[in-house]
Protein backbone atom coordinates (compact mmCIF):
# COMPACT_ATOMS: atom_id res chain seq x y z
CA UNK A 1 0.00 0.00 0.00
CA UNK A 2 1.50 3.53 -1.04
CA UNK A 3 2.21 6.01 1.83
CA UNK A 4 -0.16 8.67 2.03
CA UNK A 5 0.61 11.84 0.62
CA UNK A 6 1.11 15.18 2.48
CA UNK A 7 -0.78 18.26 1.86
CA UNK A 8 1.40 19.81 -1.27
CA UNK A 9 1.83 23.18 1.38
CA UNK A 10 3.69 21.30 3.56
CA UNK A 11 5.54 19.89 1.03
CA UNK A 12 6.18 23.38 -0.26
CA UNK A 13 7.08 24.23 3.15
CA UNK A 14 9.56 21.45 3.25
CA UNK A 15 11.10 22.30 -0.25
CA UNK A 16 11.65 25.82 0.74
CA UNK A 17 13.86 24.93 4.15
CA UNK A 18 15.95 22.01 1.83
CA UNK A 19 16.23 25.29 -0.76
CA UNK A 20 17.39 27.67 1.48
CA UNK A 21 19.57 25.58 3.25
CA UNK A 22 21.25 24.34 0.50
CA UNK A 23 20.38 26.31 -2.83
CA UNK A 24 19.29 25.24 -5.85
CA UNK A 25 22.62 22.70 -7.24
CA UNK A 26 22.65 21.42 -3.42
CA UNK A 27 19.04 20.77 -3.39
CA UNK A 28 19.79 16.82 -4.61
CA UNK A 29 16.59 14.68 -4.56
CA UNK A 30 18.31 12.62 -2.04
CA UNK A 31 17.66 15.74 0.78
CA UNK A 32 14.62 16.73 -0.89
CA UNK A 33 13.21 13.23 -0.02
CA UNK A 34 14.80 12.77 3.30
CA UNK A 35 12.81 16.43 4.00
CA UNK A 36 9.86 15.77 2.87
CA UNK A 37 9.38 11.71 3.61
CA UNK A 38 8.75 11.30 0.43
CA UNK A 39 9.65 8.70 -2.67
CA UNK A 40 10.85 9.83 -5.97
CA UNK A 41 7.27 9.11 -7.55
CA UNK A 42 5.73 11.09 -5.13
CA UNK A 43 7.59 14.44 -5.66
CA UNK A 44 7.08 14.21 -9.17
CA UNK A 45 3.43 13.16 -8.61
CA UNK A 46 3.66 16.94 -6.80
CA UNK A 47 5.99 18.13 -9.19
CA UNK A 48 5.54 16.57 -12.42
CA UNK A 49 8.70 18.72 -13.85
CA UNK A 50 11.02 17.49 -11.44
CA UNK A 51 13.21 19.94 -9.40
CA UNK A 52 12.73 22.91 -11.88
CA UNK A 53 8.77 22.83 -10.75
CA UNK A 54 10.51 22.23 -7.10
CA UNK A 55 12.71 25.32 -7.31
CA UNK A 56 9.62 27.35 -8.81
CA UNK A 57 7.28 26.26 -6.35
CA UNK A 58 9.76 27.68 -3.74
CA UNK A 59 10.57 31.11 -5.11
CA UNK A 60 6.23 31.01 -5.38
CA UNK A 61 6.79 30.48 -1.35
CA UNK A 62 9.00 33.14 -0.93
CA UNK A 63 7.30 35.69 -3.01
CA UNK A 64 3.91 35.20 -0.69
CA UNK A 65 6.33 35.49 2.17
CA UNK A 66 7.49 38.82 1.13
CA UNK A 67 4.58 39.92 -0.61
CA UNK A 68 2.75 39.12 3.08
CA UNK A 69 5.72 40.56 5.10
CA UNK A 70 7.09 43.20 3.13
CA UNK A 71 4.46 44.75 0.68
CA UNK A 72 1.45 44.07 2.37
CA UNK A 73 3.01 46.42 5.62
CA UNK A 74 4.37 49.22 2.99
CA UNK A 75 0.99 49.56 1.77
CA UNK A 76 -0.84 49.82 4.57
CA UNK A 77 -2.95 52.70 6.31
CA UNK A 78 -0.24 52.93 8.93
CA UNK A 79 2.34 56.05 9.52
CA UNK A 80 5.07 55.89 6.89
CA UNK A 81 7.70 55.42 9.78
CA UNK A 82 5.64 52.65 11.36
CA UNK A 83 5.40 50.73 7.80
CA UNK A 84 9.00 50.90 7.70
CA UNK A 85 9.69 49.47 10.98
CA UNK A 86 6.69 46.44 10.45
CA UNK A 87 8.93 46.07 6.90
CA UNK A 88 12.45 45.72 9.40
CA UNK A 89 10.74 43.86 12.25
CA UNK A 90 9.19 40.95 9.85
CA UNK A 91 12.65 41.09 7.75
CA UNK A 92 14.43 40.33 10.88
CA UNK A 93 11.91 37.61 11.57
CA UNK A 94 11.85 36.37 8.54
CA UNK A 95 15.21 35.64 8.15
CA UNK A 96 16.27 34.61 11.58
CA UNK A 97 17.73 37.86 12.93
CA UNK A 98 20.27 37.30 9.86
CA UNK A 99 21.08 33.79 10.25
CA UNK A 100 18.62 32.34 7.57
CA UNK A 101 19.24 32.43 3.89
CA UNK A 102 17.48 34.09 1.31
CA UNK A 103 16.31 31.34 -1.08
CA UNK A 104 15.67 34.82 -3.69
CA UNK A 105 19.25 35.26 -3.16
CA UNK A 106 20.32 31.33 -3.55
CA UNK A 107 17.93 30.93 -6.76
CA UNK A 108 19.58 33.84 -8.53
CA UNK A 109 23.51 31.86 -8.26
CA UNK A 110 25.34 29.39 -10.90
CA UNK A 111 22.52 27.28 -12.75
CA UNK A 112 19.86 28.03 -11.38
CA UNK A 113 20.28 31.71 -12.13
CA UNK A 114 20.02 30.84 -15.89
CA UNK A 115 16.94 29.05 -15.09
CA UNK A 116 14.75 31.47 -12.78
CA UNK A 117 16.34 35.06 -13.37
CA UNK A 118 12.64 36.45 -14.70
CA UNK A 119 11.17 35.03 -11.70
CA UNK A 120 13.71 36.27 -8.87
CA UNK A 121 13.60 39.46 -10.87
CA UNK A 122 9.97 39.57 -10.60
CA UNK A 123 10.04 39.13 -6.73
CA UNK A 124 13.03 41.56 -6.23
CA UNK A 125 11.11 44.04 -8.26
CA UNK A 126 8.01 43.14 -6.30
CA UNK A 127 9.69 44.66 -3.20
CA UNK A 128 11.63 47.22 -4.82
CA UNK A 129 8.05 48.87 -6.21
CA UNK A 130 6.36 48.62 -2.86
CA UNK A 131 9.10 50.39 -1.22
CA UNK A 132 9.55 53.11 -4.36
CA UNK A 133 5.76 53.59 -3.86
CA UNK A 134 6.07 54.59 -0.11
CA UNK A 135 9.02 56.56 -0.56
CA UNK A 136 7.17 58.67 -3.15
CA UNK A 137 4.10 59.11 -0.97
CA UNK A 138 6.59 60.65 1.44
CA UNK A 139 7.64 62.95 -0.83
CA UNK A 140 10.46 61.62 -2.49
CA UNK A 141 10.78 62.27 -6.56
CA UNK A 142 10.51 59.12 -8.15
CA UNK A 143 14.18 58.44 -9.66
CA UNK A 144 15.10 59.56 -5.65
CA UNK A 145 12.54 57.00 -4.44
CA UNK A 146 13.83 54.22 -6.88
CA UNK A 147 17.25 54.76 -5.78
CA UNK A 148 16.58 54.76 -1.91
CA UNK A 149 14.58 51.38 -2.58
CA UNK A 150 17.38 49.45 -4.86
CA UNK A 151 20.61 50.74 -1.84
CA UNK A 152 18.08 49.64 0.52
CA UNK A 153 17.38 45.83 -0.64
CA UNK A 154 21.25 45.69 -1.83
CA UNK A 155 21.85 46.54 2.21
CA UNK A 156 19.51 43.53 3.29
CA UNK A 157 20.30 41.43 1.16
CA UNK A 158 24.56 41.93 1.49
CA UNK A 159 24.20 42.13 5.25
CA UNK A 160 22.52 38.93 4.99
CA UNK A 161 25.30 37.19 2.73
CA UNK A 162 28.06 38.81 5.11
CA UNK A 163 26.32 38.17 8.36
CA UNK A 164 26.22 34.19 7.13
CA UNK A 165 29.78 34.46 6.07
CA UNK A 166 30.62 35.68 9.31
CA UNK A 167 28.94 34.07 11.43
CA UNK A 168 27.88 37.09 13.14
CA UNK A 169 23.96 37.88 12.87
CA UNK A 170 24.96 41.19 14.51
CA UNK A 171 25.75 42.61 10.71
CA UNK A 172 22.42 42.13 10.21
CA UNK A 173 20.93 43.31 13.14
CA UNK A 174 22.85 46.38 12.98
CA UNK A 175 22.33 47.22 9.13
CA UNK A 176 18.20 46.90 9.70
CA UNK A 177 19.23 49.53 12.72
CA UNK A 178 21.21 51.55 10.54
CA UNK A 179 18.83 51.20 7.37
CA UNK A 180 15.59 52.44 9.75
CA UNK A 181 17.49 55.59 10.27
CA UNK A 182 18.49 56.19 6.78
CA UNK A 183 15.03 55.62 5.44
CA UNK A 184 13.96 57.59 8.39
CA UNK A 185 16.40 60.35 7.22
CA UNK A 186 15.12 60.19 4.06
CA UNK A 187 11.20 60.89 4.65
CA UNK A 188 11.80 63.02 7.17
CA UNK A 189 13.76 65.40 4.55
CA UNK A 190 11.09 65.06 2.14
Amino acid sequence: MPAPLIPKDEVSARLFGVFRTYGYEGATLARISEATGLGRASLYHYFPGGKDDMAREVLGVARGWLAQNVVAPLQSAASIHARIKTMLANLREGYSDGSASCVINLLGLGEADEKFHGDVNDTVELWLHALERLLKEAGITPARARRIALDAVVRVEGALVVARALHDKNVFLRTLYELERALSGEIDRA
